[in-house]
């Protein structure tokens, strides 16, 4: 089961960050969970070379809507953590619960129901996509599409990387 731990931010405690797993193609047998589970990468070379990253969040079961975002908040005239281009966007699928320090490219389970795709805006949030959530937890499966590349790490200032929401439908 994957273990994320929810963190909430002075100004809005319903914010929840994820604890993330990239999946590598080219390093298909290795976990690369890290020390912190903050590290997030999602690309793609041609349908070649693809990293997934696995979300896993901590979420409150009375509350049966969430709400994904991904936010990059730069300083003016200096980018912001990470690597990021313009026009970025990713795919957003639902996961079974997963063990991170033991998943793999290679034993990665199938990925469950599409819930959209996110298009992430410089110095802005992104676009959101709303799905059902009733449970203590839940994973999701982040997807390249086309050659997009965006990499991250999670709750660095200023503040980048996904957002989970819940509120009561």
């Amino acid at each position: 089961m994957a273990v994320a731990s929810p963190t909430a931010t002075p100004a809005n405690t319903n914010i929840i960050y994820p604890v993330l797993v990239p999946l590598d193609e080219r390093n298909a047998d290795s976990n690369l969970f890290g020390a912190s589970g903050s590290n997030g990468l999602i690309a793609s070379s041609n349908g070649n070379d693809r990293v997934y990253t696995l979300a896993s969040f901590d979420i409150d079961k009375t509350k049966t809507q969430c709400t994904l975002k991904f936010v990059i908040t730069e300083n003016p005239g200096q980018p912001g953590p990470g690597l990021f281009g313009d026009n970025l966007r990713f795919d957003v699928w639902a996961y079974q619960d997963f063990d991170s320090k033991t998943v793999t490219w290679n034993n990665q389970g199938p990925r469950g129901d599409y819930y959209g795709r996110i298009y992430v805006i410089r110095n802005a949030e992104s676009s959101q996509i709303h799905f059902q959530c009733a449970s203590s937890s839940i994973s999701l499966l982040l997807m390249p599409v086309d050659n997009d590349v965006i990499g991250w790490v999670e709750q660095v200032q200023p503040l980048v990387g996904l957002i989970m929401t819940q509120a009561q439908e």
